[in-house]
């Protein structure tokens, strides 16, 4: 009993230092749902490419609105930035998030970017991005955080594979469901 007494109370000798100010030095994360919803209806899932360090979309075609839900966490420090970069040329993107968000979190759009200042305090939160692709290609999303770990920043990469836009079938005028006739 006392040897584990003993070293618990080692364990907490070391760990508890670096906890007093309330700040941990780690890497802060940015994390994304791997299912993402494509036209309101169709889920498109993601895979990771190691070769590339970056996550590929199955393919999307122009037009598509797709919706992707990402988590900006800065493990137990205060997040100081959070941007979403794109390619203006291939997508354009919406950034869906709580009106009532806009107390601490000061927006900054660009032509190929989304910044996100955050009031001191704040270690993560949730939002949405609408991507709706423009043209093909494999245009990419980068996602960025900035703590004020000195592990910062950390980034994930989104490639999406986007072709032309798929045309509309024409229903066959000639075929008659109710009679079973051509």
């Amino acid at each position: 009993m006392k040897k584990l007494f003993a070293s618990l109370l080692f364990l907490a000798v070391l760990v508890l230092p670096s906890c007093v100010d309330g700040k941990f030095e780690t890497t802060p994360r940015v994390l994304i749902d791997r299912y993402i919803i494509v036209n309101s209806a169709d889920t498109v899932s993601m895979s990771y490419l190691a070769e590339q360090s970056a996550y590929c979309t199955d393919t999307l075609h122009v037009g598509d609105s797709v919706l992707i839900t990402v988590a900006f966490d800065a493990v137990g420090n205060n997040i100081t930035l959070a941007r979403v970069n794109y390619q203006s040329e291939y997508a354009g993107i919406t950034m869906l998030y709580p009106e009532e968000w806009n107390e601490w979190l000061t927006p900054s759009v660009t032509d190929s970017c989304c910044s996100f200042s955050v009031q001191e305090g704040y270690r993560g939160f949730t939002m949405q991005v609408m991507y709706v692709p423009k043209k093909e290609g494999s245009p990419s999303l980068k996602f960025r955080i900035e703590s004020d770990s000195e592990y910062s920043p950390s980034e994930l990469r989104i490639i999406t594979p986007v072709l032309p836009a798929v045309a509309e079938k024409e229903p066959d005028s000639e075929f008659d469901p109710e009679s079973g006739d051509e």
